[in-house]
């Protein structure tokens, strides 16, 4: 995973991973983290993407706020393989509560075949698992050029003479 997200965010010379083009040729891990921690833009809402369709794979999250001139901050991301949906929801939850406190607002997406992909185990959607952590998902954007252009104009900005798109340094895999 690790070769993958270099090879894929920053084009690494040295990993061994693929050898298509870069998903995000924008990038520049120099310009786009964080020297230090982020958070949610005041009054606005922090938006949870994640993908969690493939139910029993792996599972993960980003925690992303967008202020009203399109500064866009992924604050916080989620990884795991060997946890079930429902509690990967709480975990969620939970983290976001201990990181931000209350009176944050959330909208929770997932790839729109978390709304009808079904577990072969308990017969549920991954959008109806995650409903029992109280998370109400709601479907993302279909086309993957849409998903990438949604990321990449934000990278080629500067707002206020700061880049559009930064990371949070804790986020190691995005």
């Amino acid at each position: 995973p690790e070769q993958e997200r270099r090879w894929i965010m920053d084009g690494d010379l040295d990993s061994t991973y693929g050898r298509g083009p870069r998903v995000f040729p924008e990038f520049s891990r120099a310009i786009h983290v964080s020297k230090v921690p982020l958070a949610p833009f005041p009054g606005r809402p922090v938006i949870r993407g994640g993908d969690v369709g493939a139910v029993g794979k792996r599972i993960a999250c980003v925690a992303r706020c967008v202020d009203s001139k399109g500064r866009t901050y992924d604050l916080r991301e989620w990884e795991e393989e060997a946890v079930g949906i429902t509690d990967f929801g709480w975990m969620v939850r939970q983290d976001c509560f201990s990181l931000w406190g209350q009176g944050i607002s959330y909208y929770d997406f997932g790839d729109p075949s978390s709304m009808t992909t079904v577990s072969f185990t308990d017969k549920r959607s991954a959008a109806d698992a995650l409903l029992e952590a109280g998370i109400v998902l709601a479907p993302g954007i279909k086309t993957q050029t849409a998903r990438r252009e949604s990321l990449a104009r934000p990278m080629t900005m500067l707002l206020d003479g700061k880049p559009a798109y930064q990371i949070d340094p804790s986020c190691r895999r995005l």
